[in-house]
């Protein structure tokens, strides 16, 4: 049996911990499919189709853009919009930097706003 370094087993882990995150959300969505869940939004139209802050879109490189399309594309009511509505979002998302410990959004609060978070939580 190879002998691994405490760095190598370290990297051994944080890859199989990203392989049980996709597994798990792969399993919700197939759940999700097979219980044939009937899913509804309702929103008032906006009166522009600009959806960016003040018009502005905002550079991701490749992987950001996917990491951020992967995560809509799971919730199961973000998945049911258009594929050019979820691009649109993900254009118009830019970076926010809170500190530790800091309140994001509270549980029952309304807001108009879509956080995706990046870290371990």
């Amino acid at each position: 049996m190879e002998r691994l370094s405490k760095q190598e087993l370290l990297e051994e882990i944080q890859q199989r911990d990203e392989l049980i995150v996709r597994l798990k959300s792969q399993l919700d969505q197939y759940r999700s499919y097979v219980h044939g869940r009937k899913i509804a939004v309702s929103a008032p139209e906006t009166q522009t189709t600009d959806s960016t802050v003040d018009g502005k879109t905002f550079h991701k490189d490749k992987k950001t853009f996917e990491i951020i399309e992967t995560t809509l594309l799971a919730n199961e009511f973000l998945c049911q919009l258009e594929r050019c509505e979820i691009d649109e979002m993900i254009r118009s998302m830019y970076p926010e930097d809170a500190d530790e410990n800091e309140d994001i959004i509270r549980q029952g609060e309304h807001g108009s706003v879509l956080y995706v978070l990046e870290g371990y939580f």
